[in-house]
């Protein structure tokens, strides 16, 4: 399941989840934490939707087969 062999759209698709969690991260690190947490709480978000996109890739590759 390596992301590099994935088709280009789900490789944008992995990219923008990851992007998209970490700007909500931050934004959420603001209004808890103040600025000098937000990057730990942008870093939390990137990696949980990062993951979830990649289960999601790896439980629609199992459904493929």
């Amino acid at each position: 399941m390596n992301p590099v062999r994935w088709k280009r759209e789900h490789q944008i698709a992995f990219l923008v989840a990851i992007a998209l969690g970490g700007t909500i991260g931050i934004v959420v690190g603001l209004q808890r934490a103040g600025p000098s947490a937000s990057v730990l709480w942008g870093a939390v978000g990137a990696l949980m939707a990062g993951a979830g996109a990649y289960v999601r890739q790896l439980l629609r590759n199992r459904n493929s087969n």
